[in-house]
């Protein structure tokens, strides 16, 4: 069994390389600091911005959030100042840190640092928000959009599967880093991209998958995976779908002479897989596709 999982695994690597791709920008930019209007912090403040960005040559709708990952470099000597839209190529809007600690429109929320040195990362994938209530610094780590629920400053922190998912991956994607306070600068020093392999299906991939024994018709499939079957003659035939990790986790077996099929994949996560068909003992080309 290990042996299998072991080639199985190699195949996917073979099929997709699993090295992300990382676009940067380091051009650090210059602090920002709100100006005083009512009070000093969030409403009461004239708010300071500044952006840049970067650009993804790569081609295709993205179908696994998962795999997108956004790493920030921050210098901010009170957090619940900031506040860190991305904003995607067609002009969407989503935000990855709204204020952190800040109960109230005028709130100053937590004085709680960005470190430059503490790189913080927002995947869809994540399980954990940036809480966090003393002076310490921010921890770098692994995080969800996160921030406060109040009307202003006028920021979506929504869910960053449903925000990425569908969108081109290719063009100009921007960050735009906000200071909601007064006295403690915050300024963006580098950020980057990261898009693993999977991320998207790639426009030549779409239409159907094609082998010499089996073809899957839709690519993306969703609940069903409609096959057509080549082969004219065998005693057995058993279908079998791995996941990335190289485990097995659908089996079907077909009867001589189907021609066309559905195989129910209603059960699996949108990701990527690999259909392995093992006709009459001997396994064939394997096929990638991508559940929806």
């Amino acid at each position: 069994m290990m042996k299998t999982l072991l080639t199985l695994s190699a195949l996917f690597l073979s099929t997709l390389s699993v090295e992300a791709q990382v676009y940067e920008n380091n051009t650090a930019l210059a602090p920002l600091d709100g100006a005083n209007i009512i009070n000093g912090c969030g409403i009461g403040t004239d708010y300071a911005i500044n952006s840049n960005s970067i650009t993804i040559p790569l081609t295709g709708t993205i179908t696994d959030a998962s795999k997108i990952t956004f790493n920030i470099s921050l210098n901010a000597t009170w957090g619940g100042d900031v506040a860190v839209d991305i904003i995607e190529p067609n002009g969407s809007v989503m935000t990855l840190i709204k204020r952190i600690g800040s109960l109230a429109n005028n709130g100053c929320g937590v004085s709680s640092k960005f470190v430059a040195t503490n790189i913080i990362s927002f995947n869809s994938a994540n399980t954990n928000t940036i809480q966090t209530t003393t002076p310490s610094p921010i921890p770098a780590g692994n995080y969800l959009p996160s921030g406060n629920a109040t009307i202003y400053p006028f920021h979506n922190l929504t869910n960053m599967a449903t925000f990425l998912n569908g969108k081109n991956i290719n063009g100009i994607w921007r960050i735009l880093v906000y200071d909601y306070g007064t006295g403690d600068p915050t300024t963006l020093n580098s950020w980057s991209i990261s898009v693993a392999n999977g991320a998207t299906l790639k426009t030549n991939e779409a239409g159907g998958v094609f082998a010499s024994t089996v073809s899957i018709k839709e690519n993306p499939v969703g609940d069903m995976l409609l096959l057509g079957i080549n082969k004219d003659s065998f005693k057995t035939m058993n279908l079998q779908v791995y996941d990335t990790s190289g485990r097995m986790v659908k089996s079907f077996d077909l009867n001589n002479g189907k021609r066309d099929t559905e195989l129910d994949v209603s059960n699996l996560s949108p990701s990527n897989y690999l259909l392995v068909p093992i006709i009459d003992g001997e396994k064939t080309q394997a096929l990638k596709f991508i559940k929806k």
